[in-house]
């Protein structure tokens, strides 16, 4: 009963998270009855933590968008990302925050050498 819950309970919010989990948890579910329940409760925990990651790059992510002064969709990305396309579409977004300050600072570098002369 416990295994059938817990089985439940993962298999929910993984889809909440994308269903990265999706063959992990069938095969912890093909395993023995005395190996099961500790298999799904490492899941359970790796579910935890995604959940946990997803958050945290949401939030990066809608700081970067920010930052660029955009709507959070503007990358042509959903709402309901699967954690690995929240980590490229924050990265992306990192990336292109990072080549924004490059070329300002470079720019301001050329604004005070022509005011020099």
């Amino acid at each position: 009963e416990r295994c059938r819950l817990l089985a439940a309970q993962v298999e929910a919010e993984d889809k909440e998270l994308g269903g990265e989990l999706a063959q992990k948890l069938a095969d912890a579910l093909a395993l023995p009855l005395a190996a099961r329940l500790p298999a799904l409760e490492t899941l359970a925990a790796e579910v935890a933590e995604m959940r946990r990651e997803a958050e945290g790059l949401r939030l990066e992510r809608a700081r970067l968008t920010e930052v660029l002064g955009r709507p959070a969709l503007a990358d042509g990305v959903g709402v309901h990302l699967n954690v690995s396309q929240l980590r490229v579409a924050v990265e992306a977004l990192r990336k292109e925050v990072a080549e924004l300050e490059e070329r300002c600072r470079l720019l301001a570098a050329q604004v005070e050498a022509e005011d020099k002369e």
